[in-house]
């Protein structure tokens, strides 16, 4: 899958799906804050096709010194 947020494409992968949850591991980090919206893509027939779209409910600071 690839997600859209903001401006930034990234792959993701389905970790678990739970009620009307999903959550991804991202193979790269992203800069998003909590309530923001994003796009949920696929391939199909070689072309990215919108099938869907989530909010950022949670996530995990990483802080680079």
């Amino acid at each position: 899958l690839t997600l859209n947020v903001g401006s930034t494409k990234i792959a993701a992968i389905i970790r678990s799906i739970k009620n009307s949850k999903m959550e991804f591991d991202l193979l790269s980090p992203v800069c998003a804050e909590i309530g923001e919206k994003f796009a949920i893509s696929r391939l199909i027939n070689n072309q990215l096709r919108l099938i869907g779209w989530g909010e950022v409910t949670d996530g995990v600071s990483i802080i680079n010194n």
